[in-house]
This record gives C-alpha cells, structure tokens and sequence, in this order.
C-alpha cells in the first residue's frame, strides 16, 4: 500500500476545498478509473491465457495488473483528501470507506443500472439488459451486506 503521500490526518478526511473545484481532481478521479478499469482488465486477459495455456503470458499480465493497482491505490490516496471518486463522500477510515461503498452500491443498484436495462432494451440488446438487471440486484444486495457490517462495525 501506498505511504498516503505523507498528507496530515486532517487533509485525508475530505478537507481540501483547494484540491475538490480543481481539473487536478477531475484528472485524478479519470487517472484512477482508468488505473482500476485496466487492473481488471488485465486480470481477466490473464484468465483467459491461463485457459489458452500461456502460462507465462498470464504471469505477466497479472503482474501489470498489480502495477496498475498500486497505481489507482497511489492516486486514491490523493483522492482522499476531497473524498471518494465515485460518490464524493468521504474516506478513509473503514467507516466512511463503507458508507462510500454502500452508497455507491445503492447509485449502481437504484439509477445506473436501471437506467442501462432501459437504454439496452430500448435498442433491442435484451441479453445485456437482463445482465444489467441481475447486476442492479446484485449491487442492492451488496449494500444491505455492507450495510449490516456497518451497524456493527463499532468506532
């Protein structure tokens, strides 16, 4: 894990108003999906060497897969000053990095997939649309999960 970049306590809890109207926080956000969409990627180019039987292939991409990890890890804990990327809520310690995810579990599950199973339907594409909507179930799932870990998670 990344050393936090050596950013004091106070400025990892969301208290960067500098950093947060800045294009340097718009590009941090894009540079860590980015960074975290071609971990998995990369992860699942490895899975599929691995079945094609290239061993040695699939140690590489899982091998860069971690470098961009570590990357995406790099630019969140920059993130953390102005909070999560995806919801804008704040982290960094385990609570508020739960309240993050179930809310963001709750976005995906109440307004982005449903607004997917619209659009894939409306363009005819029915297969996707019934994987958008299980994955809508699924998100809601995950944050009641979440969310029952949080009522017992004590400070």
């Amino acid at each position: 894990m990344a050393d936090d970049h050596n950013v004091p306590q106070t400025e990892m809890q969301g208290s960067d108003p500098q950093l947060r109207n800045s294009r340097t926080h718009d590009n941090l956000k894009v540079a860590y999906m980015s960074e975290a969409a071609a971990s998995n990627r990369l992860d699942s180019f490895a899975d599929m060497a691995e079945i094609e039987g290239h061993a040695e292939v699939a140690t590489l991409l899982r091998d860069l897969a971690e470098m961009e990890r570590l990357h995406a890890q790099g630019h969140l804990d920059f993130l953390r000053r102005v909070g999560d990327p995806l919801t804008d809520g704040p982290i960094g310690d385990t609570r508020r990095n739960m309240e993050a995810s179930a809310a963001g579990h709750l976005e995906q599950s109440e307004n982005q997939y449903p607004a997917m199973v619209r659009t894939a339907q409306a363009e005819g594409f029915t297969e996707i649309s019934d994987w958008f909507r299980t994955l809508a179930k699924a998100k809601a799932a995950q944050a009641a999960r979440i969310q029952e870990y949080l009522g017992e998670l004590k400070d």
